[in-house]
Formats: structure tokens, sequence, C-alpha cells
């Protein structure tokens, strides 16, 4: 009889239990949107400044990336406050930015890699190599395909935000796989005859040790990059392509673009997104907006003193925070 017993007190409190079907879908909601953030931000870091200064567009998609962030550190908020409505407002406001700074990075993307392919093309076709030829039509491809999920994700409707979103993505991704491709047919048709692997001696021993795994092995990103500084050194494989921006030249260098292929951060740079929720948390403002209004009670206020409790409260959202004294 005690399971019975427990099977009914189970059921009789099963909804204290529940939980609300906006807490789950606003939760998944969130995630995916700091998916698309994360991946973002590494294309937003990487994005190469002009030689002459003018930074126009890394400077719009900055300040669109950071208003996006702000509307979803503040839909986290409106969430954890159990504001379903506030948090879902904010975060398609979030998602509308982001797809604008998604296709916009595309079509960079795009217009760069149009033009280092371009360049590459002379010299893999001088030299006749016909895997540096089948490595140069594999980008050509790839270019091709991240123009069709560009348009795709252009032509459809503005408030499927995940779907548009994932179309972009898909984009990214290609045009980084067509990257890949232009760099290793420049490597294959500029090394030496000499060092490729196909051409080179094995003997009993290297065979036995790759059998034991004795050799070191590294991953193709460690790989591509040695051989990579070790070209560049000898002047087989230019050190950087120059393209244009809006009318501007633009010096893309060849190992910068190496990494930004595997999504890495370049070495030298910090993420943006770290740099701008730094900023966030620092800002006293945003503490000042995020509070509800208070709402007087007719029945306990007169009027007179609800205007004044009003003005009161407009007077303390409206006024600046006061600088912050430096810290030693």
């Amino acid at each position: 009889m005690r399971p019975r017993y427990l099977s009914l007190l189970f059921l009789c409190f099963q909804p204290l239990l529940a939980v609300s079907p906006d807490f789950t879908n606003m939760g998944r909601m969130l995630r995916d949107n700091r998916t698309a953030i994360s991946f973002i931000d590494i294309a937003i870091t990487n994005l190469t400044e002009m030689e002459s200064g003018d930074n126009a567009l890394k400077t719009e998609i900055r300040d669109k990336f950071s208003e996006a962030l702000r509307l979803d550190f503040n839909s986290h908020l409106w969430y954890l406050q159990a504001d379903y409505s506030r948090t879902y407002k904010d975060l398609k406001e979030s998602q509308n930015i982001l797809q604008a700074v998604y296709r916009r990075l595309l079509e960079n993307y795009i217009s760069e890699t149009w033009v280092m392919l371009e360049e590459a093309a002379p010299m893999i076709v001088r030299t006749r190599d016909r895997t540096a030829r089948h490595l140069l039509q594999l980008g050509y491809r790839d270019l091709e395909t991240s123009r069709q999920f560009h348009q795709r994700g252009f032509n459809i409707k503005p408030t499927l935000h995940s779907n548009q979103l994932q179309f972009y993505t898909d984009g990214i991704k290609r045009i980084r796989r067509a990257r890949r491709f232009a760099v290793l047919a420049l490597i294959e048709a500029r090394l030496p005859p000499s060092e490729k692997a196909q051409f080179q001696v094995v003997t009993l021993d290297d065979m036995k040790a790759a059998q034991e795994g004795d050799v070191f092995r590294q991953s193709n990103y460690e790989k591509v990059k040695n051989m990579l500084v070790n070209m560049v050194g000898r002047q087989l494989v230019p050190g950087s392509f120059k393209v244009t921006r809006d009318g501007n030249p633009v010096l893309l260098r060849t190992l910068e673009v190496h990494q930004d292929n595997y999504s890495l951060i370049i070495s030298d740079r910090r993420s943006v997104w770290t740099e701008l929720v730094a900023s966030l948390k620092a800002d006293e403002r945003y503490a000042r907006r995020v509070i509800p209004p208070v709402t007087p009670d007719p029945e306990r206020f007169s009027q007179a003193e609800i205007e004044a409790m009003k003005a009161e409260e407009s007077r303390r959202y409206t006024e600046e925070p006061a600088t912050p004294v430096p810290q030693p």
C-alpha cells in the first residue's frame, strides 16, 4: 500500500513542483542568443582596421554590438526577476541588432575573400599544380555557397530571428572554409617539390615510429601555421593581401587570416565582448534604468503627493551619475 500512497501524495503536490513554460522557453532563447553573441564576437574582434585610420565599419559594428549586449544583459536581469514579458521584449531587440551585425560582417567577409582568391589565382595558375588548382576551385565553390546563405538569410522574414541568424552563421563558417582553401592552395603551389610529403623519402624506421606512436602529432591548425611562418619568412607566400573596403585600402595579414579561419581570436587582440561587458557592469546609469518605476496608490496618496513623487522619481532617473573616483 505504501507505493500507492506515495503516488497519491506526488499527484497532490505536483502543481507545486511545476515550472512555468515561459521560464523554459525564455531560458532556451537566452542561451541561443548568448551562443550567437559568442560566435560573432570573434569576427568583430578580428576585424581588420583600415590603413588610413578611418575605421567607420568597425566603429559602427562595435556600437551596434554594444547595444545588443546591453539588451541581452538587461533581458537576463528581467529573466531572473521572472518578468518574462520584458525579457522577451529586450531579447528580440537584441536579436534584431545582431541580425544587422551578422549581415554586415558576412558581406565584408565575402568581399575580402573574393579579393584573396583573385590575387592567389595567377600565382597558382602559373605553377600548373593540379592539387593547388583543385584547392582554389574548392575555395570559389565555398565562396558561392556563402553568397547563397547570405541571400537566403536576407530574404527570410525578419521576425524569424533564429532562422536568419543560423543562415548567416552558416555563411560565415563557409566563407572561413573558403579562406582555408585559399591559404592551402598558396602553400601547395609555392612549396618546392622536394619539400612536399609525396616526394620525400620514407625509411623503415619512420614507418615503425609512426606505427608505435612516437611521432609528435600536431593539429591541422598548428601544421598550417608553422608552414605559413616558414614560407612567409622565405618570401614564398605573400605575408599580406591588400583589399578595399568602402573604397579604402585594407591590409589582410596571412597569419591573422589563418587564425580567424579556425575561429580563434588574433593573438595580440582582446575580446570585444569582454571589454563591453566590463563597461556594462560598471555603468551606474544602467542600474537606474533597470529599476522598475513605482506606481503610487491613489487611495493612499493625494494627487499632489503623487505628482511630487513622480517628479522626484523622474529627477533620479534623468540626473547624471557622479564621476567615479579612479582607484590607485
